[in-house]
């Protein structure tokens, strides 16, 4: 069995790598973390913000994503649900998009993701959910997580 989680910088993030690291320890499954960099591209370049400006906050998400991956990886490993595979991905569309395209090419059995239950949730992981679980290959868990941790 393959597992996917899911990781960003919010705080739902931990319940998800909690049900991760049971479900990965109990099944004897193969585990990876991942991390997505939204795009930023798509009509930027109609606005007046300098090609450096956007290049700052693309690597300032970039580094958000490598730190919610190597904090998820050091979670897991000290939980003995050591991560066979951690990674950033840069969306080319949509986050989900990401996700889906990943569990597709690993041949994932299950995508475990956290969510809260605010709305500033639904601009980024949170916003992604309904999209993952509709278009992707595998079951999908979805850990909802109180809005303050």
């Amino acid at each position: 069995m393959k597992i996917v989680v899911v990781v960003d910088a919010s705080p739902y993030t931990a319940a998800a790598l909690a049900v991760a690291a049971e479900t990965a320890s109990s099944r004897r499954a193969e585990l990876d973390v991942v991390g997505v960099v939204p795009s930023i591209g798509g009509g930027m370049e109609d606005h007046e913000i300098s090609p450096t400006r956007i290049e700052r906050h693309l690597s300032g998400m970039q580094n958000l994503a490598a730190r919610a991956v190597d904090r998820a990886r050091a979670y897991l490993s000290g939980r003995g649900a050591t991560p066979s595979h951690a990674c950033t991905l840069q969306a080319a569309g949509t986050i989900a998009e990401a996700v889906v395209e990943y569990a597709c090419e690993e041949k994932a059995d299950l995508i475990i993701l956290g969510t809260g239950t605010d709305r500033s949730v639904r601009a980024g992981l949170g916003g992604a959910v309904a999209q993952i679980a509709r278009d992707s290959p595998c079951s999908v868990v979805v850990v909802k997580s109180a809005d303050r941790m």
